[in-house]
């Protein structure tokens, strides 16, 4: 008889890793354990996400399999022992859904914001807040023309790129478009109108800024704070699932201006409790997108301070994140306050000297607690208001750029779209017939900012008598005194009866081109655009009108 060892399995298989070094470690994440999904590829390797943090997953090629096995006592048998011949069975190769992605740029904010001009916030459409009166659930989409702009499209932004404007702010509000707690889902139809708009400006190659806006459950009180958190995670979560894909032309801001609403320190830089509310859910905003998958390992995002104030003690008590290279401090500054955003008592309508110094306060304010530090910094807000005086807004205009150009700092002119009235009057395009209404402010920014002054489509001088088709002549071209205004236009009275007051936007030629009209009528040179002359050390236009020989 013949004897037989037979070897039997008395335990489970056990695969386990050889030594080697983590490669994840040295960009500062630890290594998934292994088997856990793909779920982002970059030139480093393949990522997983384990607790919310970042993992790097080891290749199959660096793992050995060792199988542990004990010997039993050898068994007498009679005959050898035959093993079975198992047939193999098919299986399938699980398929793994592969994502598209843009490719990212793995650049540091720093660097990125080099490649900014100057901007424009879509203002008072998305962001639009009608909640108590709009039915939005028969109208999922409405509220983007509730406060009375046009419907967006991207002949708008068309428009602004023809200006040199590459950066695009689009201001929304997600209030009333989504659902109740645990899962607050954005409405679809909502998210897919966001979206069209994010490609207008985004497909034609601009940076484009995408936030939350006019929102009330993100404001700076401890009492709110648990459940804003969690909102601001689920929608946020949301958002960035959405554009995952997108690279580094697109921008998640995390907050607009969180402040203690309703209250004294609301507007003057807070207090401890708003400071740290801010901070706090500054904080839940990075986790989330940094969380999220695609390309959000490597999105640029914005934070703001309290109010997103130049304050000095909302600057003093923000919290900067030191150890990520692509995240941007976020500000506002309408500055000087009485002529840019004043619309009461105190108000002004000239940018003289004082109204520079005070301009030169915040700029430098900004330059120690952000540029000194090397911390990026955007302009995500900014702008004067129309008081009838666009030559001084011009002035202002070149002025605040050439100082903001000089530290680095992109700017975002926020446009709501209003042009007249009593409210605050920031409209710089009709975006229903894409006209720029005050070019000579346009000219002023590219000029502050170093570009050739070219301003395209540019609103036309009208001089055809509106009036006269209601019954009544137009005033005198030096009887520009408003009586009062209403649909039709301007009134004024002129030989004890109303007159039509005939505006023209640009009266001066050679605004458009950066340059003042002159005082005189001594010509210097000519050339296809007109005739100019010097005046103050610069070419000024020779206006025609006035100077007919």
């Amino acid at each position: 008889m013949k004897f037989l060892n037979v070897l039997y399995l008395t335990g489970l298989i056990v695969v386990g890793s050889k030594a080697s070094d983590c490669w994840s470690e040295a960009l500062g994440y630890k290594c998934c354990e292994i088997g856990e999904a793909v779920k982002y590829t970059d030139e480093s390797g393949n990522w997983g996400i384990v607790n919310n943090e970042w993992c790097g997953i080891i290749e199959d090629d660096e793992e050995e399999t060792t199988i542990y096995v004990e010997q039993a006592e050898p068994t007498t048998v009679d005959e050898p022992v035959e093993t079975p011949v198992v047939e193999p069975v098919e299986t399938e190769t699980p398929v793994v859904e592969q994502v598209e992605l843009d490719p990212i740029r793995d650049i540091s904010s720093k660097e990125l914001i080099k490649e900014m001009k100057f901007g424009w916030n879509l203002g008072n459409t998305l962001d639009a807040e009608c909640t108590s009166w709009m039915n939005y659930k028969k109208d999922p989409i409405g509220s983007e023309t509730c406060w009375g702009n046009v419907k967006t499209n991207e002949e708008i932004y068309k428009t602004l790129i023809d200006n040199q404007f590459n950066v695009f702010r689009i201001p929304t509000t997600w209030t009333g478009h989504f659902g109740e707690a645990p899962d607050y889902k954005i409405n679809e139809q909502w998210m897919k109108r966001v979206h069209e708009i994010v490609d207008y400006p985004y497909k034609n190659g601009a940076f484009v800024i995408l936030n939350i806006h006019h929102e009330t459950w993100n404001h700076a009180f401890t009492e709110t704070l648990e459940e804003g958190k969690v909102i601001l995670e689920k929608i946020w979560s949301q958002i960035a699932e959405e554009f995952k894909d997108y690279d580094e032309h697109l921008i998640f801001e995390g907050q607009n201006e969180p402040r203690k609403n309703d209250t004294p320190v609301e507007w003057n830089g807070g207090d401890q409790e708003g400071w740290d509310v801010v901070n706090e859910m500054n904080a839940v905003f990075l986790k989330t997108i940094r969380s999220s998958g695609g390309n959000n390992i490597k999105r640029h995002l914005m934070i703001p301070p309290y109010a997103a104030a130049v304050n000095e003690k909302s600057l003093k008590n923000f919290n900067f994140p030191k150890d990520d290279d692509k995240v941007i401090a976020s500000g506002h500054a309408y500055s000087p306050y009485n002529f840019a955003l004043n619309n009461g008592a105190g108000a002004v309508e000239v940018f003289d000297k004082s109204g520079m110094s005070e301009l030169d306060w915040n700029v430098n304010l900004i330059k120690k607690t952000f540029i000194d530090k090397d911390i990026p910094v955007i302009m995500g807000e900014y702008g004067a208001m129309n008081r009838e005086n666009e030559e001084e807004r011009a002035k202002w205009a070149e002025y605040y750029m050439e100082k903001v150009t000089a530290l680095g700092i992109p700017q975002v002119w926020w446009d709501n779209g209003v042009f007249e009235g009593e409210g605050e009057r920031f409209g710089l395009i009709d975006r229903k017939n894409l006209k720029i209404v005050y070019p000579s402010i346009v000219a002023a920014l590219q000029k502050g900012k170093g570009l050739e002054v070219n301003v395209l489509h540019a609103i036309e001088e009208s001089t055809e008598c509106w009036a006269e088709k209601l019954g009544y002549q137009c005033c005198s071209p030096n009887n520009t005194r408003v009586v009062v205004t209403d649909e039709s236009g301007k009134w004024g009275v002129e030989n004890s009866d109303w007159c039509g007051i005939v505006e023209t936007k640009d009266k001066c030629w050679s605004l458009p081109y950066g340059y003042k009209c002159c005082d005189h009528c001594r010509v210097l040179t000519k050339d296809e655009s007109g005739k100019w002359g010097e005046m103050n050390g610069e070419w000024c236009g020779i206006d025609t009108n006035k100077c007919k020989n």
